[in-house]
């Protein structure tokens, strides 16, 4: 019995990993289509929780544009930050303590940009989470709900 809090967490990881993985085979190869029906936002939570892998889809460029999130990390990590595969930073945060996260996405066609956390842990609702975001320029409330 001692060893049952080990074994719930572990379950819930290979649980969502196994989640994770159905919704990227269903997703093309080069990420979420600006057009398809799903969310512009995935990784994110209502409660300002964010996953160890943040994925918001931007629509296609004409200038550079800033992308930036600040929020508190759960814990010492490293946090990757690219468009399509394409890395466009890598930063060292420091747990618990308010971080910013700020890359330059060029001009160009839609992407999606994930932001990949180096650790996490699941919460009481069985959530892997790595960030507590307090603020960010990535999306809006519309972007939450899908396109239209």
């Amino acid at each position: 019995l001692r060893d049952m809090p080990r074994i719930l967490v572990m379950l819930a990881r290979v649980k969502r990993r196994l989640q994770s993985l159905k919704m990227r085979r269903a997703l093309p190869e080069a990420g979420m289509s600006a057009t398809s029906s799903r969310s512009r936002v995935r990784g994110y939570w209502s409660d300002n929780w964010v996953e160890e892998r943040l994925e918001v889809v931007f629509d296609a460029r004409e200038r550079n544009r800033e992308l930036r999130i600040v929020g508190l990390p759960i814990a010492d990590m490293t946090v990757e930050v690219s468009a399509n595969g394409t890395q466009l930073g890598r930063f060292e945060l420091v747990g618990e303590r308010p971080e910013t996260v700020a890359v330059v996405l060029g001009p160009g066609p839609p992407e999606t940009v994930a932001f990949s956390f180096s650790r996490s842990m699941v919460d009481a609702g069985g959530r892997p989470i790595s960030l507590l975001l307090q603020e960010t320029n990535l999306f809006s409330e519309d972007d939450l709900a899908g396109p239209g």
